[in-house]
């Protein structure tokens, strides 16, 4: 309690018959003036609570500044609460330290956040270590959900030298990062697209006139971009009737939009090879990054990704007499800046 009360005081003054006093430093360094309230209250414009025998830890509210802050008397080791104001930088919440010399295997954390799990029961619970919450962006700001300043200094004298991670994840996670569909992937500026995918189902009435009339997989990404296919996976869900008019050369393809059909981004060979079309059960297929003869990958800007199947159509006539199979697809694929100009 005397500990207490003789942060309250800005000279000698008696409360509950205890003499209390602030130091004299701390006065004339902030100015401290404050005192109870008729029910206990602490009221003031700066108060200043000491801690430890010697004041080692000191909590402030200085007024001026709307801050309150947490502090060591070294004045190396400081947590800043700090009330918005318009028209300045400023950090809402900032840790201040100066780390200590380590000697051999000790780990410092800046901040440690140390929960222990529960046996949860039901379904749909969901622990989030650190939640950030949705936010609203501005057309005059920039913003980063977690910004990482650069990194300077030399390496370690070990050999191998010290590893230095910005990110640093164990073993053990289902995921270690999501990325969400629309999301996307930049180094220096430049966008290497995140991995996307896309996901359908041609139906036995379209796979039947495939040839003559192409649907579209992916939907053009927009001026200076393009679509560039990684891979793409391809089921044939047997519905009990083969197609009945399987030629040479009629492969299930990927193309870019019907006015640049040259560009083919992935063909799937109308064989055993591939996607069997006359097979009479399920069938699976995976085809990867497709390549022209001339071992080289056509951008088209702006243009969509179709399916087609070349040369001719599996089927006859379009009747489930002459083919009735569905084909599922999951289609790997990134958008990227037709555009690289450094």
């Amino acid at each position: 309690m005397k500990r207490f009360l003789s942060a309250l005081a800005l000279s000698t003054s008696v409360f509950f018959g205890i003499a209390v006093t602030i130091p004299a430093t701390v006065v004339s360094q902030y100015g401290y003036s404050s005192q109870l309230s008729g029910d206990g209250t602490i009221v003031g414009d700066n108060i200043f609570l000491g801690f430890g025998d010697s004041d080692d830890w000191q909590i402030e509210f200085i007024s001026a500044n709307d801050e309150l802050r947490i502090q060591h008397s070294g004045g190396t080791n400081v947590v800043l609460f700090d009330v918005p104001v318009a028209a300045a930088s400023q950090n809402y919440l900032s840790l201040t330290a100066t780390a200590l010399i380590a000697n051999g295997s000790e780990t410092v954390a800046g901040v440690d956040i140390n929960i222990i799990n529960a046996n949860h029961t039901g379904t749909g619970n969901t622990l989030n270590l650190l939640s950030f919450a949705a936010l609203t962006g501005d057309a005059n700001s920039n913003l980063n959900g977690i910004l990482i300043g650069a990194l300077t200094g030399t390496t370690g004298a070990d050999t191998p030298p010290e590893t230095e991670y910005a990110i640093n994840i164990g073993a053990g996670w289902d995921s270690d990062i999501e990325f969400k569909t629309q999301a996307t992937f930049t180094i220096d500026g430049l966008d290497l697209g995140a991995w996307k995918v896309a996901t359908g189902t041609l139906t036995a009435t379209q796979v039947r006139k495939l040839n003559g009339t192409q649907v579209e997989a992916i939907a053009a990404p927009g001026n200076g971009k393009s679509i560039v296919v990684e891979s793409f996976q391809v089921m044939l869900d047997y519905g009990g009737t083969i197609y009945d008019s399987i030629g040479a050369g009629e492969d299930l393809t990927l193309v870019y939009d019907v006015a640049n059909t040259r560009a083919q981004v992935g063909d799937c060979d109308a064989s055993t090879n591939c996607l069997d079309p006359a097979a009479t059960a399920d069938d699976f297929a995976l085809v990867r990054g497709y390549q022209f003869s001339d071992n080289a990958s056509r951008l088209e800007s702006n243009d969509a990704v179709n399916w087609q199947i070349l040369s001719g159509e599996w089927a006859s006539t379009d009747d489930d007499t002459d083919g009735n199979s569905p084909i599922h697809y999951l289609i790997r694929y990134r958008i990227v800046a037709t555009d690289i100009t450094p």
